[in-house]
């Protein structure tokens, strides 16, 4: 029985330990950026389906992830930024996405290739375009996986 008390004990503090980590590790991403780590984005296409809004967050100096819900469908995704995310620069990215689209049950895999500019007045403005692969309706109501091109318009503002 104090055999198993300990050991509760001892996962309760790692696992403080790591959430304590992880808390000044994103507070010293904010800190070393200079920029916020939160996100709203107004879309037309893109993770968020046809037209609809997305919740970024900086994950690290290279990393964001991001989920979105739009008048269709939801998605989400990662995109990363090779030379670094940065304030007052348009900094290029590349990511991998998901979004579906209902009634339908529609999925597509996105693999983006854009820019973003990270205002300092804590506005973002984004552009992506790249391959998509996914299931399509077409005009007789039969539905096949199909390869096309996607694009991804996005203003957004930081918290």
């Amino acid at each position: 029985m104090k055999n198993l008390f300990i050991k509760k004990q001892i996962i309760f503090w790692m696992i403080l330990s790591f959430f304590t980590f992880q808390l000044k590790a994103q507070n010293s991403i904010e800190a070393s950026l200079g920029i916020e780590k939160n996100s709203i984005s107004g879309n037309i296409l893109g993770t968020s389906s046809i037209v609809g809004f997305t919740y970024e967050r900086i994950m690290s100096k290279t990393i964001i992830f991001e989920a979105g819900v739009g008048f269709i469908g939801l998605g989400t995704g990662v995109s990363y930024y090779p030379f670094d995310i940065q304030l007052s620069k348009v900094c290029p990215y590349f990511g991998v996405k998901f979004s579906t689209f209902f009634p339908e049950g529609v999925i597509i895999g996105y693999i983006p290739f854009g820019l973003t500019l990270f205002e300092n007045n804590k506005l973002n403005f984004g552009i992506d375009y790249g391959p998509a692969y996914g299931e399509m309706i077409n005009l007789w109501g039969g539905k096949s996986m199909q390869f096309f091109a996607l694009g991804n318009l996005k203003i957004g503002m930081r918290f």
